[in-house]
């Protein structure tokens, strides 16, 4: 620890000559004086020993309550409790020595016969007490006790040691009358001893924490107190050499003790008085040291390194702590690890030569100097060899005694540690204090210069990128002045940069037109505060030949600290290629949705003219099926028949196909009955099988619900086409539909799985990828053996697509063909079958039917057959005479072509619902009876107000089942 004092010094620093001499001269005096002391007191113990003794006692009494009064009265200017502990143990070694003095015989105030061996006793006592203070002295430097606990605590020991001899009595016995020192008397001598001992190599160990200059004094007299107990070890009798001697030496053990507490600890009397001055004086020169190592740092933050100034900002720690050691290190915190960032000028140079392998590592590996990091807080270590943790040096490393980290925390994590060491004295807390103010200051200053370098990096790296970008880089002043162009814009427009640096982006390369408009569209952007500097845009850049490109930006501003715009750089793309590109793409696309409209277009018109006239033949071999027939011409009117029904499911396919490739194709979403759905497909090829002899079996599972929300119609249209398939390519054996539920996810779903096998001839492996392309079959070129367009699986798997589901086909040549698909339907609730049973058809005969049909043909043939079922025909032959053949009469039903002259069905069918409005006339229902089957004809004509529809060429069984339908069923009472 530096002294502080107002002792005058010379140049060198040393104390100046007169003190010197004088100080001398305080010695001889003191030397003098001591030797007067001892030859009276040696002469008046070979003569008196009791006023021997008691001059002895009555000094040492003396010289150790003085220590306690000044070191007392001094407790709040000393730096070191320590001698604060030792001070008040002499005052209550000094009672107890005070009440052995009494205790001896001829001072007559114990009882005399009792004097020896409560004498020795109480020395005994007094000597315990300062072997323990001894022992505990050095393990109390430079540690805060606090005064009054310290004092109740030695009243309590000195009181129970007294209580043991006076009152409890249970102190043993020290001396006997006529035997001499008891064995007791002697070991507890010994044991004393050493105490003391012990206490001394403590105190050697701990050296460098004590005050300069009082350690001797502090060892001398507890090398001096040994002895005197080693004297005293040998008494025979009051007048021997070794009482004498023992004497001596415990007044030279406690003068010494004054010594080291008063003289060097406490210095002169007025270094005591103007200690708070001292101190002031201290702090005032630390501070401006450390003022002006801050401003020394912060001078050259501007123009250093980050390792130069670290170097720097070390360099100044040491010389400001008085180390010979310094080094900085960062830590991340969270993964606990050390990165070695530089060491002091000095310690480089002068003490360590390690070759430095390693800068990372974990904090585990820090021996003692990462205590900071563990304890979170600055540490100091003055005593280093006595640390337990200490793990070594590596080769070539300065042997550290002393050292002091400091942690630098921010937002209460540990980011740095700055360390010092070697320093010749202890560090105090003032260095700790100095110490953190600069590290804090260094880390402000790495950081910010870290900050910087990585910005001015970053800057650089993207302003190359910028440069050499394969994109149109600009930069523009918040006047419209270019900047900064690269290398891919100049090569884009022909310029150089030397042209066009420092031009009017808006003059040189926008076109005249778009001037104003862009020029007003940046100055405003350019004008206001952005919370987002962000924008994108598009516009057209005129190269130096004067040619147009039109350039996609991206454009970020660069703002000050206030958010006042600096620049705009812009990262733009040529998409001149691409927009024409998308014009082409976009006029192809036109052409194409047109091409399919008028696909569409055509296809519905030739459907409407072919189902027209196809309607009429259908009809009229129904009709020619209900007259008188022999066999051969009843077989011609089926065949006949026949090849109208596969001309007729032709045109559905190529129509159904139309709508799915256009996106039109509507999956409807109602309720109908899972298994009626399944037996009406069934009972379809009853006829198919009972002619062929192929078997059909099939297997619904229990487990799938009666009732489910759905298409019916596409799911019998799919599983019509593939049993269809099945009975095409079976000649003999078994054809099996079945069907099985399947694990869903969604409660409010279900899943179907569908099977449809036959034992028919098989499908290659080779013609399984093509199977369900379009227009594709197994058989090619003139020798099919079966008939087909191919569009039905085709067809089918889109169908189930739509129905959430998939398809898939299992075949073997010779063996026979399976075909599964899977679709998605919702629950619905269980039918009410009783309320089924209240519900009949009503007998719809002999009914009176206006029939609207401007074909002749198609006109007989509906005329004829609902005249045969025994209904009454009025006919009309457009759709004004429609309208006012239903104003003239009432009727049971309405069958309205939609194409027909004069006017169409639609028309009619709202006029007739208008009448019945305006009229209060009873709903009569409309059936649309036509050649259009689009998607979306059906609902356009269900919307124009007719209830029904059924397309053409159909049956009787079809017209008389849309006839049912619309007109039953009806809810009959029970009577009924």
């Amino acid at each position: 620890m530096n002294e502080l004092s107002y002792t005058p010094t010379d140049e060198s620093g040393g104390m100046a000559k007169p003190e010197q001499e004088r100080s001398r001269a305080g010695i001889f005096w003191y030397i003098l004086v001591g030797c007067f002391f001892l030859v009276a007191f040696y002469y008046s113990g070979r003569n008196h020993f009791l006023l021997f003794h008691s001059l002895v006692e009555l000094v040492s009494i003396a010289v150790a309550w003085s220590v306690f009064l000044l070191v007392w009265n001094a407790r709040d200017i000393l730096r070191n409790d320590g001698l604060l502990f030792l001070g008040i143990a002499y005052f209550f070694v000094g009672g107890v020595d005070l009440l052995h003095t009494l205790a001896y015989k001829g001072m007559g105030v114990f009882p005399p016969e009792d004097a020896a061996n409560l004498a020795t006793q109480l020395w005994i006592a007094a000597r315990g007490i300062q072997g323990a203070s001894f022992l505990a002295y050095p393990l109390l430097l430079e540690r805060r006790i606090p005064c009054r606990p310290l004092l109740v605590a030695f009243t309590a020991l000195t009181g129970v040691l007294l209580a043991s001899i006076f009152i409890w009595g249970v102190f043993p016995v020290c001396y006997v009358e006529g035997q001499g020192l008891t064995r007791f008397k002697v070991v507890s001598e010994y044991v004393i001893s050493f105490i003391m001992l012990c206490g001394l190599v403590l105190l050697a160990r701990k050296r460098s924490l004590h005050e300069p200059g009082s350690y001797p004094f502090v060892a001398a007299a507890i090398v001096t107190s040994i002895f005197s107990e080693l004297a005293f070890t040998f008494y025979i009798g009051v007048y021997d050499l070794s009482n004498v001697l023992g004497h001596f030496l415990k007044i030279a053990s406690f003068f010494l003790i004054y010594q080291a507490l008063v003289r060097y600890s406490l210095r002169k009397p007025y270094a005591t008085l103007f200690r708070e001055l001292a101190l002031e004086r201290e702090a005032l020169t630390r501070t401006d040291r450390l003022h002006k190592a801050r401003t020394r740092i912060l001078s050259e933050s501007n123009r250093g390194t980050v390792d130069e100034l670290m170097t720097l900002a070390i360099d100044e720690v040491e010389l400001l702590t008085d180390s010979r050691i310094g080094f900085f290190h960062t830590l991340d915190e969270e993964s606990m690890t050390i990165t070695l960032q530089g060491w002091s000028t000095r310690t480089m140079r002068e003490y360590c030569r390690v070759s430095v392998t390693t800068r990372h590592y974990p904090v585990e590996r820090a021996g003692v100097w990462g205590d900071c990091v563990r304890e979170r807080k600055g540490i100091i270590h003055n005593d280093y060899d006595s640390l337990s943790n200490r793990k070594g040096f590596p080769e070539g490393h300065a042997a550290v005694f002393r050292e002091l980290l400091v942690p630098v925390f921010r937002e209460e994590r540990i980011v740095a540690i700055l360390g010092v060491g070697n320093k010749p004295s202890a560090y105090l807390q003032e260095d700790l204090d100095s110490a953190s103010k600069l590290a804090d200051l260094l880390w402000d200053i790495v950081e910010r210069k870290w900050t910087e370098e990585s910005r001015k990096r970053s800057e650089e790296k993207w302003r190359n990128i910028l440069q050499r970008t394969p994109q149109v880089g600009i930069t523009l002043a918040p006047s419209g002045e270019i900047v900064f162009a690269n290398d891919h814009f100049l090569r884009l427009t022909g310029w150089e940069s030397p042209e066009v640096l420092g031009k009017d982006w808006f003059e040189t390369f926008i076109p005249p037109e778009k001037r104003a408009f862009m020029r007003e569209v940046f100055e405003r952007t350019m004008g206001v505060r952005h919370d987002l500097p962000y924008s994108t845009f598009e516009n057209e850049i005129l190269t130096r030949s004067g040619e147009r490109l039109l350039v996609s930006w991206a454009n970020v501003q660069t703002q000050d600290a206030t958010g006042r715009p600096l620049d705009v750089t812009c990262l733009g793309v040529d998409i001149t290629e691409r927009k024409r590109a998308e014009k082409e793409i976009l006029r192809a696309k036109d052409e194409a949705e047109a091409a399919n409209a008028s696909k569409s277009e055509f296809l519905a018109n030739m459907s409407h003219e072919i189902r027209t006239p196809l309607n009429g033949v259908v009809g009229m071999l129904q009709l020619l099926e209900s007259t008188e027939l022999d066999a051969e011409q009843r077989e011609y009117g089926e065949l006949a028949l026949q090849s109208s029904m596969r001309l007729t499911r032709l045109l559905s396919d190529i129509l159904d196909l139309s709508r799915v490739e256009a996106g039109k194709m509507v999956i409807r979403d109602e309720t109908f009955d899972l298994r009626e759905a399944l037996a009406q497909t069934m009972d379809l090829f009853a006829p198919t099988a009972a002619q062929s002899g192929v078997r059909i079996l099939q297997h619904v599972d229990p487990a799938l619900p009666e009732m489910v929300t759905g298409d019916p119609i596409r799911l019998q249209q799919v599983l019509t086409n593939l049993i269809g398939n099945a009975f095409k390519f079976t000649e003999q054996g078994t054809i099996t539909v079945e069907a099985y539920p399947l694990p869903c996810n969604d409660s409010g779903k279900t899943r179907m799985f569908f099977s449809v096998s036959d034992t028919g001839c098989g499908i290659p492996d080779e013609a399984l990828e093509t199977l369900f392309q379009p227009f594709t079959q197994v058989s090619r070129g003139y020798t099919r053996e079966h008939q087909g367009a191919g569009l039905g699986l085709s067809i089918c798997r889109r169908l189930v697509e739509l129905m959430g589901g998939t398809m898939s086909i299992s075949s073997e040549v010779g063996v026979g063909t399976s075909m599964y698909f899977c679709i998605t339907a919702g629950k619905a609730e269980a039918r009410d079958h009783d309320a089924d049973a209240k519900v009949r058809i009503l007998d719809w005969r002999n009914l009176r039917i206006l029939v609207a049909e401007d074909d002749e043909v198609n006109m007989f043939a509906v005329r004829q057959q609902l005249e045969k079922a025994g209904h009454a025909i009025v006919p009309a032959w457009n759709g004004r005479q429609a309208v006012e053949r239903f104003s003239e009469g009432s009727f049971d039903a309405v069958l309205m072509d939609v194409q027909m002259p004069v006017m169409d069905g639609v028309t009619a069918a709202g006029i007739i619902r208008k009448m019945e409005r305006e009229s209060d006339l009873p709903h009569v229902p409309v059936i649309a009876m036509t050649a259009y089957s689009m998607s979306s004809d059906r609902e356009k004509f269900l919307a124009g107000g007719m209830d029904g529809y059924i397309s053409k060429p159909f049956g009787l069984r079809e017209l008389h089942k849309v006839i049912g339908e619309i007109l039953g069923p009806r809810e009959q009472t029970p009577a009924d």
